[in-house]
Parts: C-alpha cells; structure tokens; sequence
C-alpha cells in the first residue's frame, strides 16, 4: 500500500470553501487545518491582558488587578 499524495488546495479554491463551511479554518501552505472558537467568557480575560501588555510596551506602570 502507498501512501497518498497531499496536493495542496489553491487559494480560490480555499477561499471558495471557507464561504460555505461552518467551521473556522486557516490554509497553511495549501493545507487545511480547523481552528478552535473562542469562548465568551474567556474574550474579555484576553482583552485585560491585551491591554495591560500594550500599556507596560507603552512605559505606563502596570495595573493592580487587586
């Protein structure tokens, strides 16, 4: 038995699938891999650090989330 070859998936044809898929997905190098959803309560605990790092990259002191 071979194995198969991997042809790799253009990008209008991946761009054509990814209108009608309900999943997220991502082409790296024309291969197609899902992606995970982000959660809602998560969201706004990736915000807050989002903005602390941007604030201390910024030189401004870092937040007491006491």
């Amino acid at each position: 038995m071979t194995a198969g070859r991997f042809l790799p998936m253009s990008v209008a044809d991946y761009l054509a699938s990814a209108e009608t898929s309900d999943a997220r997905q991502e082409s790296i190098g024309g291969e197609i891999y899902a992606l995970s959803g982000a959660s809602t309560p998560r969201n706004p605990i990736a915000g807050n650090i989002l903005a602390a790092l941007r604030d201390r990259l910024r030189g401004a002191p870092a937040p007491n989330f006491n």
